[in-house]
């Protein structure tokens, strides 16, 4: 019922998808929205979004309540819908490994604010740097070219920058600095900015 009332609202409003879909995440149409379980009305509303066929589709944690088996499959639709014809995606989550796999750009955002929007691939060419000596040595490091620094502590910093950026800066250091670099997933690198 709900589906056919928001079909009055939208042209075109395509009913062939509805039910192709609704068959294939064993979705029924008939049951009362109240009674279906939260992933099942999570996965109703995407149906319902996609079924107006936008230009353009803002989905707010769309996947937050489903297993990993039915966020996958949500995911693989809209990587397949986005194929199949222009289709603008944005799409927020925390769950940032299903983002890496969705999207071509990534935002994090930290107080409210976008830190950083850059391609997928940006991130995953970071390095973590990890600074350590004492604070007033610390206080004069500079890395300019750093994609982000943070004060982690008394004495330690944490700047993320390219591998070959990483290398120059150890290079660069005073001896008393100790520099561990390490490679992180996009989940920690984006959490960084978050910190």
């Amino acid at each position: 019922a709900m589906l056919r009332y928001v079909s009055r609202f939208y042209r075109p409003f395509d009913w062939d998808y509805v039910h192709e879909l609704s068959a294939r995440w064993k979705l029924t149409l008939r049951t009362p929205i109240g009674v279906l379980s939260p992933g099942q009305q999570q996965r109703l509303s995407i149906v319902r979004a996609l079924a107006t066929r936008p230009e353009i589709l803002i989905l707010d944690e769309p996947i937050a309540s489903l297993d990993p088996a039915r966020r996958i499959a949500v995911i693989d639709e809209l990587i397949a819908e986005r194929a199949r014809r222009s289709l603008t995606l944005i799409f927020s989550s925390h769950l940032i490994g299903d983002l890496e796999r969705l999207c071509s750009q990534l935002a994090v955002l930290a107080a409210g604010r976008i830190a950083v929007l850059e391609e997928v691939q940006w991130f995953r060419g970071l390095v973590r740097a990890r600074l350590e000596a004492e604070e007033g040595l610390l206080a004069d490091v500079s890395v300019p070219a750093a994609a982000m620094t943070r004060k982690s502590g008394e004495g330690r910093r944490v700047v993320l920058l390219e591998r070959a950026l990483a290398e120059r800066l150890r290079a660069a250091l005073p001896a008393a600095v100790n520099i561990t670099i390490d490679q992180p997933d996009l989940e920690s690198a984006a959490a960084e900015w978050m910190s």
